[in-house]
């Protein structure tokens, strides 16, 4: 009579993206979103004078757009965290 046998185990790999990488392109993604937006407001800015923006309103309007970025990164990234727990 034959012998049973263990049937070979396969592992299966975990293809999703881990916490840290998902963090990483939330990050990456608004750091983007930043520099596209500041980019095409000094364009349109530079292209017309429409907007009639000083370099004092788009520095400012950089340091209100870091801030909101860093904010919505913050959070999105928490509630990232508070999925993953």
């Amino acid at each position: 009579m034959p012998r049973k046998t263990k049937a070979a185990t396969t592992a299966t790999k975990n293809n999703n993206p881990t916490q840290s990488e998902l963090a990483r392109l939330i990050s990456d993604s608004f750091d983007v979103f930043q520099s596209e937006l500041m980019s095409s407001l000094i364009e349109a800015n530079t292209e017309s004078d429409s907007l009639n923006l000083s370099r004092d309103n788009l520095v400012t309007i950089q340091a209100t757009v870091r801030k909101n970025a860093q904010q919505a990164k913050d959070k999105t990234i928490n509630n990232l965290l508070t999925y993953y727990s």
